[in-house]
């Protein structure tokens, strides 16, 4: 049977018996249908995967399937004819039970003859490479067709009559003749990113760590080639299709167990080469900084209270009100309230007391205004005693005015956040050894508010809404527009750990053992191989591979390159799995008054008002700093500073410089808020450090034994 045969799962071929027995020569282990429709005759469609449990902790996502398109139907349906010719000899070969082998070469269905045509015949394997075939063909005297092979499938194997071996399969690509030698080169490739794109998205998208924030979107990406070459820098794999085309992900740590062995007798002396990997290319430190930015949602409330001189009930108000004058109407407090650009909303009064007797007073609720009558007297101090009266301007009800208002005031707004995290991952065993190698990596994860319908809009509102977030320490609420992508900061973070861990795991792999060594047909760029020899033992991953055969020695071999970790003051064997990402900092949040009293301000008999500011325009740096006037004094002082009515919060009134009982007499002039300007703090981008966050990573040794021998 196949044994070691790459093609136990997709061609079987069965032990030649003996010339006279029928042989089952192929078993196509898929559903097959027809598609006349589409000029295929069968579709064949399998799941490609190979499967190695890793002991490296790391989710390598190794379900990989494959559409099997023509070129394995056209392999496996040019693999009829028997070994009866077997030229190669098979004692310098691995997996053949030293019997002799041919190497079946078709193009476009057609055999070539070994000993008319071929003179010696190069396959290469190498991870993340196209496969490639080289033949050298004798070129015969005459007019020579530049196009023969071109452009056409061409399949090969070795086969013996025990075991069939596919070796490669693609298409011829570059025709060369050489008119000294009489040689035709060609050389054929099987298209490696033809083949991954064949995979399909969903296939791709299984394997490694992505991110939107690490690598973009999904739509930048020309090919899924060139996001698969992405999705591999972030894990300790290779990717390689094996000769059936079958898809294999292969983490680059040798397996505990090797697919096989070789020995000093497998092996040629003439080539035996081991290399470190360059000094000057190794990584044991990678310093990242990472950018977390996003967009903080703010809903600020303050709350307003205005009680009217103070009173606290409607017979306070009446009997004092012939004197104090009417508190401030409704609307005024309103238009006050809402011209700062703060949204007003739970918008409480209370207004005059309802007409009626109060005690020995008959108070009218009406919208009235003051008419004053001398008495010709005069008090004491020679002021003018008045009489107060009321003359109804309406029959409007008391609510006209406000004896008491509460309210809220609503404002919010958008703040830039960006969150620094200084990174540091490191393998102290081998910084012991070699010092700091290290490598510096910048990553931004950036949310876009304007894919968040709610930040979009936030701060475009056009009436009152009630708090939204999660209530701060100083009153604010705010919300964290970090989940744009969900869960976004957290997966940004795996892929740039696995990006900068994978860094410094390969630094650590360019250790390359090169040998040759018999012709081992069932070799694969996933085998694991324990090389067991007087010079070198260890574990080595396959990491490139060429069959030589030449047509006039018949003989074969195998040269490989294998490579594996070293890191000699290592006592780990395995890979660390990604810790939990760094805590989020606290954000910085202002301090605020949102408690709001307004006050009763009464302006002296004479005294001139300012209502602006006259240094509004200027810097309040370069303002010339004065002593604030006390609103509520209430001695006129004839040229005294101008009362400032810009700088009131609440309701001012003025003397009239009447007396009623002794009273100044006053009335209402304007009804002021100054809304709070939102401090730089909450506005300009906060800029907030994280602190270092260093985490220590394992990188195993290959456990190796080197030696010279000399003889």
């Amino acid at each position: 049977m196949l044994n070691n045969s790459g093609l136990n799962s997709t061609v079987l071929a069965t032990e030649h018996m003996s010339k006279n027995e029928p042989v089952e020569l192929l078993a196509l282990a898929q559903t097959v249908e027809s598609r006349q429709e589409s000029g295929m005759l069968l579709d064949l469609a399998q799941t490609v995967i190979s499967v190695q449990e890793l002991e490296t902790r790391l989710d390598l996502a190794q379900t990989v399937n494959s559409v099997v398109d023509s070129i394995l139907l056209d392999l496996a349906q040019t693999v009829i004819g028997n070994a009866d010719f077997a030229p190669m000899h098979g004692s310098q070969s691995i997996g053949m039970e030293g019997l002799n082998y041919a190497v079946k070469v078709y193009i476009n269905g057609d055999e070539l003859d070994p000993c008319r045509m071929l003179r010696s015949c190069e396959i290469s394997y190498s991870e993340g490479e196209s496969a490639k075939a080289t033949l050298y063909l004798k070129e015969d005297c005459g007019q020579v067709d530049m196009y023969l092979y071109y452009n056409q499938l061409i399949t090969i194997y070795a086969q013996n009559e025990k075991y069939t071996y596919p070796l490669f399969t693609g298409i011829v690509d570059i025709p060369d003749i050489d008119f000294m030698k009489r040689m035709r080169t060609i050389t054929a490739s099987n298209d490696r990113s033809n083949a991954v794109e064949k995979l399909g998205a969903d296939t791709v998208r299984k394997i490694g760590y992505w991110c939107e924030s690490v690598f973009g979107e999904l739509d930048q990406y020309d090919s899924l080639n060139a996001e698969l070459t992405d999705r591999l820098s972030t894990i300790p794999a290779s990717f390689d299709f094996d000769p059936r085309g079958q898809a294999v992900l292969t983490p680059w740590k040798p397996k505990t167990k090797p697919d096989w062995v070789l020995s000093n007798c497998d092996c040629y002396y003439r080539q035996f080469n081991f290399k470190l990997g360059g000094a000057t290319s190794l990584i044991n430190q990678v310093e990242i900084e990472v950018h977390h930015q996003f967009d903080r949602l703010f809903h600020r409330e303050n709350y307003y209270s205005y009680n009217y001189c103070g009173f606290q009930s409607d017979i306070d108000y009446v009997v004092n009100v012939r004197h104090e004058g009417p508190p401030p109407k409704f609307d005024d407090i309103y238009s006050a309230a809402s011209s700062g650009g703060w949204l007003v909303g739970n918008f409480q009064t209370k207004g005059t007391p309802p007409s009626g007797w109060y005690g020995t007073i008959y108070f009218s609720a009406a919208d009235y205004e003051y008419d004053y009558q001398p008495t010709g007297s005069k008090d004491a101090n020679g002021n003018p005693i008045v009489n107060v009266v009321q003359v109804a301007k309406t029959k409007a009800k008391g609510d006209l005015y406000a004896m008491w208002a509460n309210w809220r005031a609503m404002r919010r707004w958008k703040q830039a956040v960006d969150e620094k995290y200084p990174i540091v991952i490191k393998n102290t065993a081998s910084i012991r050894l070699h010092g700091v190698k290290s490598e510096k990596l910048s990553y931004t994860i950036k949310h876009d508010a304007d894919k968040s319908k709610l930040a979009r809009n936030w701060g475009n509102e056009k009436k009152y809404f009630l708090p939204k977030g999660e209530r701060q320490p100083n009153g604010d609420y705010t919300i964290n527009v970090d989940e744009v992508i969900p869960n976004e900061f957290a997966r940004a973070m795996q892929v740039i750990y696995q990006a900068a861990y994978t860094k410094i795991l390969e630094s650590h792999r360019h250790n390359e053992l090169s040998l040759i060594a018999k012709f081992a047909p069932a070799i694969t760029l996933d085998n694991t191989i324990f090389v067991d020899t007087d010079k070198f033992t260890g574990n080595v991953k396959v990491k490139s591979y060429t069959h030589k055969f030449n047509f006039l020695s018949l003989l074969g071999e195998t040269e490989l390159t294998g490579a594996c970790y070293v890191n000699p003051l290592s006592n780990s064997s395995k890979l660390t799995a990604f810790p939990n990402p760094p805590s989020r900092p606290k954000l910085p949040l202002a301090s605020y008054k949102p408690y709001i009293k307004l006050n009763d301000y009464v302006v002296p008999y004479g005294q001139q008002i300012i209502e602006n500011d006259p240094d509004e325009d200027i810097n309040p740096e370069d303002r010339e700093e004065e002593k604030p006037q006390d609103p509520n004094h209430s001695e006129i002082i004839i040229g005294s500073t101008p009362f400032k009515l810009y700088e009131c919060q609440g309701y001012v009134r003025i003397e009239t410089g009447y007396y009623y009982h002794d009273k100044k007499v006053k009335r209402g002039y304007a009804f002021r808020i100054q809304t709070p300007d939102i401090e730089e703090a909450s506005t300009d981008t906060a800029e907030v450090d994280a602190g270092e966050t260093s985490i220590e990573v394992d990188v195993p040794d290959g456990n190796i034994d080197v030696f010279m021998r000399c003889y």
